[in-house]
């Protein structure tokens, strides 16, 4: 058979991700800012319990992925922290509490989608946020490994072909 072509995933530029966060339902605001801060899987995402939350560290564990590379801690920006903090009273984030209640995958793409649509800009998905957050790591010069480590991905060579070639602004 030949081989299927893949369509390559275009990041969003700094200005389209301010769009889309201005324009997203605010239900979904906090969950795309992560994606973008972060580079996670939008399923990790989804799967956020208030127990995989590290405050001390500003980290979240992925305590279950696809493979045994997806199982990590990936920083949390600060600001981010204290609004997901800010979300729950202290007393009600039990651990196995999620994050996100009532947020799935499907409905993360349907807001971004309306959201583009609203802003009038192109079609971006959660994927094309970690394509731009790997992309942005490796062209600021951080290990092939280290970024690996912290997308959650096995194959140094994999991640080459896949983002090195895609270019984003700064």
């Amino acid at each position: 058979m030949p081989r299927k072509e893949h369509e390559e995933i275009q990041p969003a530029r700094r200005r389209d991700c301010e769009l889309i966060a201005e324009h997203i339902a605010p239900r979904f605001r906090l969950a795309v800012l992560l994606l973008e801060a972060t580079g996670v899987r939008v399923a990790e995402l989804v799967a956020l319990a208030y127990g995989d939350i590290d405050t001390t560290t500003s980290q979240f564990r992925v305590a279950k992925g696809k493979m045994k590379a997806a199982r990590r801690w990936v920083t949390i920006p600060n600001t981010l922290l204290g609004e997901i903090l800010d979300r729950v009273p202290p007393d009600d984030r039990v651990p196995d509490r999620r994050v996100f209640q009532g947020i799935n995958e499907d409905g993360i793409r349907n807001a971004m989608r309306r959201s583009c649509q609203t802003a009038g800009i192109a079609h971006y998905t959660p994927h094309g946020y970690r394509h731009r957050w790997i992309s942005l790591a490796l062209t600021q010069g951080i290990p092939i490994a280290d970024v690996c480590q912290a997308a959650g991905q096995a194959d140094r060579h994999v991640t080459l072909n896949t983002y090195a070639n895609v270019l984003v602004d700064d």
